[in-house]
């Protein structure tokens, strides 16, 4: 059986839907599994865990009371620090576009 970081997108919602597991618990699986090899490959710039899991939960509660969610809600996706996204850390990879986003939002160039 795989474990819940390789689930896909497809058996992760299914494991969700069917209450084999949780939205926290995958999101949890994803987040142990980048704290663990993250120092060797250094693939993310900004980690936005307590926002993530926050999520989940709020998932989980809509779930449990029969409410609508999103059809990929309780999937963990990695966004390209290239695109702009409210409230998040953007820096293009770069010192130089370190506050790209936030001085789009201010109007600057």
């Amino acid at each position: 059986m795989p474990k819940l970081h390789e689930l896909t997108a497809q058996e992760t919602i299914q494991k969700i839907r069917s209450n084999e597991t949780t939205a926290e618990e995958c999101v949890q699986a994803v987040f142990e599994r980048i704290h663990k090899f993250e120092d060797k490959i250094n693939a993310y710039i900004t980690l936005v865990e307590e926002e993530a899991l926050k999520k989940s939960r709020e998932i989980d509660r809509k779930i449990s009371e029969g409410k609508p969610v999103g059809i990929l809600a309780g999937v963990s996706i990695a966004v390209k620090d290239a695109i702009c996204t409210q409230g998040i850390r953007t820096t293009c990879s770069s010192r130089m576009l370190e506050n790209f986003c936030s001085s789009l939002r201010r109007g600057g160039h």
